[in-house]
């Protein structure tokens, strides 16, 4: 019984952790359409997201200064763009990366603004900001991220764990150029689950037990 307790308590945080932010453009080179932050969360669960609900914030309060996300999923292995331009200007921002209409990039004119100083996309200071997200409760805080300085032009880049790759380079984990910056926006491909690995591992586990 206390190994099933175990189970049922660690799947919500679980499926919490299968998000990450895997890549942030935080002082374009860019221009028109194409100069807007924009940042790009990954999912790399077993099962999908949706975020409907959800708010963000560049600061620790979801509720002053925040956005709130519309009905977005983001399927297992998928990732999510978000950029700082309006819809009008979309079509214009994939074109410059060669992206298909289909691909899951969202404007700032998607979210809605939360709480009197609220804002539908946070600027991302290129001196160094940070990125939270909270669940439907804005109580409980999903994932935080913190980037430095940024360098105009190129990506920060994050691993499907979490961990630091630097700034983006051209031809390395996915990056090209689109002619003013160096990213891979919406191309990041997932290591395999770790949420999966450790389900199953409890799962295992239960049908030990249940032999003993």
């Amino acid at each position: 019984m206390k190994l099933i307790l175990t189970l049922i308590f660690l799947l919500p945080s679980l499926a919490f952790s299968q998000l990450f932010i895997t890549e942030v453009m935080s002082d374009s080179a860019g221009s028109g359409a194409t100069n807007g932050d924009w940042f790009e969360l990954t999912n790399t669960g077993s099962s999908s997201i949706n975020l409907n609900g959800w708010y963000w914030n560049d600061a620790a309060d979801p509720l002053d200064d925040g956005a709130i996300f519309p009905d977005i999923t983001i399927a297992s292995g998928s990732s999510i763009v978000i950029v700082d331009e309006n819809s009008g200007n979309l079509p214009t921002w994939k074109e410059s990366w060669g992206l298909s209409a289909a691909t899951n990039i969202f404007s700032k004119d998607a979210f809605t603004e939360s709480g009197a100083g609220g804002d539908d996309f946070s600027g991302l200071g290129g001196s160094g900001d940070e990125i939270n997200i909270w669940d439907s409760t804005a109580s409980n805080l999903v994932l935080s991220l913190s980037f430095g300085e940024a360098t105009e032009g190129f990506s920060f880049q994050w691993d499907t764990s979490g961990n630091s790759l630097g700034l983006s380079s051209n031809g390395v984990n996915g990056a090209y150029s689109n002619g003013n910056d160096i990213a891979s926006p919406g191309s990041v491909i997932p290591e395999p689950s770790t949420y999966a690995l450790i389900l199953a591992s409890l799962v295992f586990a239960f049908r030990l037990y249940k032999r003993k």
